[in-house]
């Protein structure tokens, strides 16, 4: 089976074959070809295939790479902006409040793009992230205006604000579970188990001031490192059995 890996040069974002991998679940036809250039041209050109699917063949096409792209890149911004938050609250003796709430906002608006992207197979525990990012995301904004002392500060000293805001790290910490679950990764379980545990522990006054810091840098590089890390995948990961996903559509529309 040929594998797809995504390689970014001067010339642009192409796809590009790395070796030869056959999942559980899945197998595929051999094809020789040169690297095809993705466009955002939003068709379904039809790039490899057919795949072996539990529930009948399937093909990788061109809206499928753009929409496993446009959630790789939605985790390297979050993952870029978290970091850039945290290193000016931890580098900086008076950090710049509005700066780190706007790079907040910015991580959690790319958190919600990714989890717009992502593909799981429960529609139900799908929908139920998305709605957690979003009760989440209003009330940071509206933590934002109302605590006096901003988003982040604001969230930090009225920790009541985190009932508010920290569903968003709710929904983080399920997606960052499905990819555990999914490809075994340890950042991914490592960032499962941090966030609540930085989150939780915060809220209940658990955790020293130098325990939170800490932890804080540590969930900044390993989240940096997760997203990284994506892009080394084969596109045909993040997509997981489109036949599964056809069959519980068809499902329901019969119901």
């Amino acid at each position: 089976m040929t594998r797809f890996g995504f390689v970014v040069s001067n010339t642009g974002l192409t796809i590009a074959r790395k070796g030869m991998v056959c999942g559980i679940r899945q197998s595929c036809a051999v094809r020789k070809a040169a690297p095809i250039r993705m466009s955002s041209s939003g068709d379904s050109e039809v790039l490899e295939g057919p795949f072996k699917g539990n529930f009948g063949d399937w093909y990788l096409t061109k809206d499928d790479v753009i929409g496993v792209r446009d959630y790789r890149f939605a985790l390297l911004g979050a993952a870029v902006s978290s970091a850039i938050a945290v290193a000016i609250t931890l580098g900086l003796e008076k950090p710049p409040l509005p700066v780190v709430d706007a790079f907040y906002l910015l991580a959690n608006g790319f958190l919600g793009l990714s989890l717009w992207k992502i593909h799981i197979y429960m529609k139900p525990m799908h929908n139920l992230l998305k709605v957690l990012w979003g009760v989440g995301m209003a009330g940071a904004i509206t933590a934002l205006f109302l605590t006096g002392e901003g988003l982040a500060l604001g969230s930090y000293d009225q920790t009541l604000w985190m009932l508010a805001t920290g569903w968003t790290f709710v929904a983080m910490t399920g997606l960052f579970f499905k990819e555990g679950i999914c490809f075994n990764r340890q950042e991914a379980w490592g960032l499962m188990v941090l966030t609540p545990i930085l989150t939780g522990g915060h809220f209940l006054h658990l955790l020293p001031v130098q325990v939170e810091r800490a932890g804080l840098g540590a969930f900044a590089a390993m989240f940096l490192f997760f997203a990284y890390r994506k892009f080394q995948q084969p596109a045909t990961d993040d997509l997981g059995d489109k036949s599964v996903f056809d069959h519980l559509e068809q499902q329901q529309k019969a119901a």
